[in-house]
């Protein structure tokens, strides 16, 4: 006699196989994958390679993999694919004779992406991944820069290059290349969200942000806000997974921004390796349990992703439940007005020391203006008592909203998965435009550094 959990166990395959069924009757996928892939700059050769891991998988009636490509080539169309195993690429466009020249800092381009994916392959889920550069908040425009600091007496002295290595996206320090191949640009932008090895350097240290050299365009963060919560209310409800294969995007604020259009934020504290995401392992395990959630897949993400590097490589994946990042914001936002309020009081000279030591030593990144929320909040606690309910407020809050972190490498292991701005020299006013920058930890910066 068959025991009751075998019994259930069929009739929980018997339900799987009937929704199965009823899902490839109608003609809906379970799940969609769209990637916008912004090669127009230097890391193109990468594109290819990742397009060529999904292709390994390729598109079924549980799965659409579909890709808007820009490359960096000259007079080469962005294309639209469903990728499919075993085909040559150019028999997956969608259209053979692609979109022609396209600005993917354009935001009406990723909308009508997100738009044409939504409507040509429903699913019961769906993840749009930002594939690029990264730069996590900011939108500073890398292009004015350039073109500001090539009308100057060049500089003296050595210059640095970004760490060598497998892990680095590296370049060396110059204008963005868009620059030197065109002209003007063709359209003002306020400023970037993807960090690009065309370096410049700022504050004393290597900085490079872009995103389509051949346009000297990107999409800022509002922008993005704007279009994928667009897409939200158009598709009727939001995304399971909102993927950033880009560099430090694994942040406070990007979550804040993002948190209307999607369920799963996942993304990178550090910069990203070269190589990205590991689509292959990634897309076979989701063609093997198609049923996933959206909390699954991400979490997949952050074990795939930091499994395909070497031990070596200072690789960092997180994933973070969308609904408890207001919780995290309430959370930095209430030590950020106790850190305000003990500058301003008697004990200010001894807040302002405790601040300093716990910024200085807690856990930061290529771009150090960014700090782990939980590692600073917690070297806080060690070095003043003044906010330890702030602090075990923040602790639990990312405790929370984290659901999956990895970070192996010992350059990064007090990684909790969520960072946060934190400069030590100024506050640029373009803080203020994101939906997080405008509330007490934004308020804390201001006093702190002025």
């Amino acid at each position: 006699m068959a025991s009751k959990k075998a019994v259930a166990g069929r009739t929980a395959v018997g339900r799987t196989q009937a929704a199965r069924r009823r899902a490839a009757a109608a003609g809906v996928a379970d799940w969609t994958v769209m990637v916008y892939m912004a090669g127009d700059n230097s890391l193109d050769e990468f594109g290819l390679l990742d397009v060529a891991e999904m292709k390994k998988v390729g598109s079924s009636d549980r799965i659409n993999i579909l890709v808007q490509r820009d490359t960096a080539a000259a007079g080469m169309p962005t294309v639209r694919y469903r990728l499919r195993r075993g085909t040559p690429l150019a028999a997956d466009a969608v259209d053979p004779d692609g979109l022609g020249e396209t600005n993917t800092g354009d935001p009406r381009v990723f909308s009508r992406f997100l738009d044409w994916g939504l409507e040509t392959c429903p699913a019961k889920r769906t993840m749009v991944v930002l594939w690029n550069h990264g730069a996590g908040w900011d939108d500073t425009d890398v292009y004015h820069e350039a073109r500001r600091r090539m009308a100057a007496p060049p500089a003296t002295g050595r210059r640095r290059d970004a760490p060598a290595g497998r892990g680095a996206r590296p370049g060396v320090d110059r204008a963005p290349a868009g620059f030197m191949r065109r002209g003007g640009a063709r359209r003002r932008h306020r400023g970037p969200f993807f960090l690009s090895d065309d370096a410049y350097v700022r504050d004393g240290r290597r900085r490079a942000i872009a995103f389509d050299d051949e346009a000297q365009d990107f999409l800022d963060n509002v922008e993005m806000k704007e279009v994928l919560d667009a897409a939200a209310r158009r598709a009727g409800r939001p995304f399971e997974v909102i993927g950033m294969d880009a560099c430090l995007m694994a942040m406070v604020e990007t979550g804040v921004q993002v948190a209307a259009a999607g369920s799963v934020l996942c993304g990178s504290q550090e910069i990203e390796p070269g190589a990205g995401w590991p689509y292959d392992t990634v897309l076979r395990a989701l063609a093997r349990t198609p049923e996933m959630t959206g909390l699954d897949l991400a979490t997949l993400v952050t074990e795939r992703f930091v499994a395909s590097y070497p031990k070596t490589e200072k690789a960092t994946q997180s994933a973070i439940d969308l609904a408890r990042i207001r919780d995290v914001a309430d959370a930095a936002d209430a030590l950020g007005r106790r850190l305000a309020a003990a500058l301003a009081g008697r004990d200010g000279l001894a807040a302002r020391g405790a601040v300093s030591v716990a910024r200085t030593r807690a856990q930061s990144y290529e771009a150090t203006d960014y700090v782990d929320l939980v590692d600073f909040a917690e070297r806080l606690a060690l070095a003043w008592s003044g906010a330890n309910a702030e602090v075990a407020a923040v602790r639990d809050a990312v405790k929370r909203a984290v659901v999956a972190n990895h970070a192996p490498h010992r350059d990064v292991a007090r990684s909790h998965g969520l960072s946060i701005h934190f400069p030590t020299t100024g506050l640029s006013p373009l803080y203020a435009r994101l939906a997080f920058g405008r509330g007490d930890w934004a308020r804390f910066l201001a006093r702190w550094t002025s």
